[in-house]
């Protein structure tokens, strides 16, 4: 993968809400083919782990290309099938201020469309973003489209280990607590007490009427029940008289 760096020399775009980050890019290392003294396997090539597949299962890499692109100029597919919740939104964008960019978004250069990375576009709108450029055929587009999120998502969890990973985090925010809370109950998780308190917190406070304290008197007929109603109301008694 031939990685080309942004229009201005070290700079990665700021988040909503964060400070500008510096990084410094590293040398491109090229085709593992092109390393003097590498010792490739046959069939090897970048995106696929030797003994992973064979060579005729797995097609050779494309030109792809690592480029900064204002998040504007990327054209949205308008076969997207995901949609996103006000949830993902907030605890996503609360995690790209905190981390940075840690992926790149995916565009089809051949049909001028984003494949991957809708919401992240709409949350830097005015802003770079990294993106993964390729070109394939519309066929081709349809199937990462609708295949690339499915089949990540076939990956089985070790509850033990995600349990130990979440010990790790510290307190969680509001909103990257109810996500993953979200996500537990989805796939069966389990969560730490930290992220569950968490949780509890960011959910809204329910606004209960104040309490009522009443007694319901059951009449034999229904002259009863209006020499009753008058007397209480003589008493100064608010009543209201009810038909079953």
């Amino acid at each position: 993968m031939r990685e080309v760096h942004p229009e201005k020399k070290g700079a990665e775009p700021a988040l909503p809400g964060s400070p500008a980050q510096t990084i410094e890019a590293e040398p491109s290392m090229g085709h593992p083919a092109d390393r003097t003294g590498d010792s490739i396997p046959p069939g090897e090539h970048l995106g696929q782990p030797s003994g992973c597949c064979s060579a005729e299962s797995v097609a050779p890499p494309r030109d792809l290309r690592l480029e900064w692109w204002e998040a504007d100029r990327l054209t949205p597919h308008p076969e997207n099938w995901r949609r996103h919740p006000s949830r993902q939104r907030q605890a996503l964008a609360h995690l790209l201020r905190e981390v940075g960019w840690a992926g790149a978004l995916l565009y089809n250069e051949r049909t001028g469309r984003l494949l991957d990375g809708h919401l992240r576009k709409e949350l830097a709108s005015g802003q770079k973003v990294p993106v993964l450029v390729g070109s394939w055929s519309q066929e081709q587009e349809r199937k990462i489209l609708a295949l690339l999120d499915p089949l990540s998502a076939l990956a089985e969890a070790d509850q033990q280990g995600w349990q130990e990973l979440l010990s790790t985090l510290g307190e969680p925010d509001a909103a990257l607590a109810e996500a993953l809370t979200a996500y537990a109950r989805q796939h069966e998780l389990p969560l730490t007490p930290d992220i569950l308190t968490a949780a509890e917190a960011a959910r809204p406070v329910a606004n209960l009427p104040a309490a009522r304290f009443e007694v319901i008197v059951e009449c034999p007929d229904e002259p009863t029940q209006r020499q009753l109603y008058e007397r209480l109301r003589a008493e100064g008694w608010r009543c209201r008289v009810l038909a079953f």
